[in-house]
């Protein structure tokens, strides 16, 4: 996929996430002083307890709405993390990116929601807008972070697009794997 100019192999990310790791930095790709485990971990604690969700407009080929978007994934792929489940229908060959918009949630709500990410049932929760799309264009109004494949960025607009059948890739067919025969 490509966003502002930038490939990315499995996704990016708007909100919580890209927050969390920009508290990590002093500037785009400048470590702060004094990062490790636990301050990471302080750092996601304190952004789930006072984080406040921006304002997007979000527009793809099949709608385009005004929200508060508490997390923002745009992926090929179906993992974050590791073990972040957040878009867990996407194919990586099918040619379409799958979105997990997440809306503002109160604290008990941003528990609940990010407990049944590492499941992926978070999706069939009423808070959550899953779709598909092969474009999408997100506007904040202001720069915000954003992480691409976990890199940190901040930027303002982001203009979002795949790139199908850009790169071959060779799979074991007998394993667990998120592509199309």
């Amino acid at each position: 996929g490509k966003v502002n100019g930038l490939y990315f192999l499995n996704g990016i990310g708007l909100g919580f996430d890209a927050q969390v790791a920009s508290k990590n930095y002093v500037e785009p790709g400048e470590v702060a002083k004094g990062s490790g485990k636990s301050k990471y971990l302080w750092h996601i604690i304190s952004t789930l307890l006072f984080y406040k969700e921006g304002k997007a407009t979000i527009s793809s080929r099949d709608q385009k709405k005004e929200t508060d978007c508490f997390m923002n994934t745009i992926a090929i792929g179906r993992r974050f993390a590791g073990s972040f489940l957040l878009t867990p229908e996407a194919i990586a060959n099918d040619g379409l990116l799958d979105v997990c918009m997440i809306r503002k949630l109160n604290l008990l709500q941003r528990f609940k929601i990010l407990s049944m990410v590492p499941k992926g049932t978070h999706i069939a929760d009423r808070k959550v807008d899953y779709y598909q799309t092969d474009k999408i264009l997100v506007d904040f109004g202001k720069k915000v972070p954003f992480h691409v494949d976990g890199e940190l960025y901040f930027d303002t607009t982001f203009e979002v697009g795949i790139l199908p059948s850009a790169l071959n890739i060779i799979y074991n067919p007998e394993g667990e794997h998120f592509f199309n025969e």
